[in-house]
C-alpha cells in the first residue's frame, strides 16, 4: 500500500467533517433606483396576510401589523441560516469540490499502484473511500446549484424592481405605473389575474389581463378592499372554484391611495412569500409614485405662481411669446388692482393676499380658456389673448373690470372691502410679445391717471 494515502485520507477527512455554511444574502449594485445597498432579502419578506374567512369564524386578527420589510424571500431549505457573503460561500463551495476531486484521483491513483503491485485487498476500501467522496460531491454540487438559483431568484427580482422605479422617468402620469406594477408582479408570483383601484373609486385603474376579466364579484371585490383599507395590510379570502385572492393596499407619504387584488389560479393559495412579494413591489410603485408626485409638485413650482395658482411670470412671457410668433392679430390685456398698497397697509399683509387670490380667482372664471393669463409680480396681472379683434378685446377687458367692481372681497373678522382694478388693451397685427405688452402697460397707466377703475385702449 503506499504511504500517499496517508495524506489523501488526511485530505479527505478535513473536507467531509468541514461544516457547509449556507448564505442566503446577495448584495446588489448601488443604482439609485432603490435601496440596493440592502440586501435583496432585507427588501422582501414573508408577510401573513389578514385571513378574512378565519376572521368571520373566529374573530381574530392572523397579520402582521407593519408592512415594513427587512427580512428574506428564497431560502435554502433545511440549512442553517449564517451572515457570511454569497461570493464566499459559493468560492468555498467550490474549493471543496474541487479538493474531492482531488482526493477521488488520489485514491484512484493508490488503487491503480496497489493493483499493479499485486496486492487486490486494499483496493475494496479505497473504493469505498472513493464512493464515499463522490456522495459528498455529489452533495455539495447540489449545494452549490441551491446557492445559483437562489441568487438567479433574487436577481431577476431585484431586476424586476429596478425596472418598476425606471418607469419613474418614462412617464408622467400614475397609470403606466400601476400597469408595470402588475406586469411585473405577474412575472414574479404567476397569479391568473389581477388589479389596481384608486380609493373611493369602483373601477379599477389598470388590470390584467388588459380585458379586465376576472373571477372576483363586485361584492367580493369591494369587501377585500374595504378590509385591506380598515387593517392597513394585506388580507386574503377563499373564493368559489378554489380560488384565492390577496388585496394588498398601496401607501404614498402614509396614505392609502389605491388597493392591489390579485386572484391565484384555480387551487392555488396567496402563502406568505407570495404576501410578502406582493407588498414589496407594492412599496416600490409607492416609491416611484412619491418621485413622480414630487416632479410633479416642482413642475407646478416652476409654472404656476404659488399664491394665485395663475401662470408665474417667466411661464406667462415664454407662452404669450409663442402665440405672437403663430398668429397675426394678437391683443394684450394689463391690469393692475388699484390702492392695493393701501390695503397691506390698513388690513395687512393677509388681508392682502386674499385680495390677490379672489382677484385671480374671478379673473380666471372671465377669460377664455385659449388665452394665456398670469402674474407678473405683486397686483398686477397681464392677458394675451389670439385671434381677437380690438372691439372685442375691449369688451373682454370691460367683462374682467366689472368682474372685480361687482362684489365686496372677504377678508375675514366679518369685514368686507370694495375693489377695483384698472386695465390697459392693446392689440396689433405681427408684433413681438414685449412691443404689445409694453403698449398695454401704457394703456393701463392711463386709466390710473384718468381715475382709475376704468379700461382705456392703447
Amino acid at each position: 500500500m503506499s504511504s500517499t494515502r496517508f495524506e489523501y485520507d488526511a485530505i479527505f477527512e478535513e473536507v467531509s467533517s468541514s461544516p457547509l455554511e449556507t448564505a442566503n444574502e446577495w448584495y446588489m449594485e448601488e443604482r439609485h433606483a432603490f435601496e440596493r445597498s440592502r440586501s435583496i432579502s432585507k427588501i422582501i419578506k414573508p408577510i401573513s396576510p389578514v385571513d378574512l374567512d378565519a376572521e368571520r369564524e373566529h374573530h381574530t386578527s392572523h397579520f402582521s401589523p407593519t408592512l415594513r420589510l427587512d427580512t428574506i424571500t428564497v431560502e435554502i431549505p433545511d440549512k442553517p441560516k449564517t451572515r457570511s457573503g454569497t461570493q464566499e460561500k459559493l468560492t468555498e463551495l467550490s474549493q471543496q469540490m474541487r479538493t474531492l476531486l482531488q482526493s477521488i484521483i488520489g485514491y484512484s491513483e493508490i488503487i491503480e499502484e496497489d493493483l499493479r503491485a499485486g496486492e487486490h485487498l486494499s483496493p475494496f476500501e479505497d473504493i469505498a473511500t472513493i464512493r464515499k467522496a463522490g456522495h459528498q460531491l455529489l452533495e455539495l454540487a447540489r449545494e452549490f446549484e441551491l446557492q445559483v438559483d437562489g441568487e438567479r431568484q433574487k436577481r431577476k427580482m431585484a431586476e424586476r424592481l429596478t425596472a418598476l422605479s425606471e418607469h419613474a422617468l418614462e412617464t408622467s402620469g400614475p397609470t403606466p405605473i400601476y400597469e408595470a406594477l402588475l406586469e411585473h408582479l405577474q412575472a414574479a408570483i404567476n397569479f391568473h389575474s389581477g388589479d389596481v383601484t384608486l380609493t373611493d373609486q369602483l373601477d379599477p385603474l389598470a388590470s390584467i389581463p388588459s380585458d379586465t376579466s376576472r373571477q372576483l364579484d363586485e361584492t367580493t371585490r369591494a369587501r377585500l378592499i374595504n378590509s385591506s383599507i380598515d387593517y392597513c395590510a394585506p388580507c386574503t379570502e377563499e373564493l368559489p372554484g378554489h380560488h384565492h385572492a390577496l388585496a394588498v393596499p398601496l401607501l404614498v407619504h402614509g396614505k392609502i391611495i389605491a388597493t392591489l387584488v390579485l386572484c391565484s389560479k384555480e387551487g392555488k393559495r396567496f402563502d406568505a412569500i407570495h404576501t410578502g412579494t406582493a407588498v414589496a413591489f407594492a412599496e416600490q410603485a409607492a416609491r416611484v409614485l412619491g418621485a413622480l408626485e414630487y416632479r410633479e409638485q416642482l413642475n407646478k413650482r416652476a409654472t404656476y405662481d404659488n399664491l394665485t395658482g395663475l401662470l408665474n411670470r417667466a411661464t406667462f412671457l415664454e407662452r404669450a411669446e409663442r402665440k405672437c410668433t403663430r398668429h397675426g392679430l394678437t391683443g394684450a390685456i394689463m391690469m393692475d388692482i388699484d390702492h392695493f398698497k393701501s390695503i397691506n397697509d390698513t388690513h395687512g399683509h393677509a388681508a392682502g393676499d386674499k385680495v390677490l387670490r379672489e382677484v385671480a380667482h374671478r379673473l380666471d372664471a372671465t377669460v377664455r380658456g385659449s388665452d394665456e393669463f398670469g402674474r407678473l409680480g405683486g397686483e398686477e396681472f397681464a392677458l394675451v389673448l389670439e385671434n381677437v379683434l380690438a372691439q372685442d378685446a375691449s369688451d373682454l377687458a370691460e367683462r374682467l373690470r366689472r368682474s372685480i367692481e361687482e362684489r365686496p372681497f372677504d377678508i375675514g373678522e366679518g369685514k368686507a372691502l370694495d375693489v377695483t382694478v384698472s386695465v390697459g388693451v392693446a392689440t396689433a397685427n405681427d408684433i413681438d410679445v414685449e412691443t404689445l405688452l409694453a403698449r398695454a402697460d401704457e394703456a393701463l397707466y392711463s386709466a390710473k391717471h384718468r381715475g382709475r377703475n376704468r379700461v382705456v385702449i392703447a
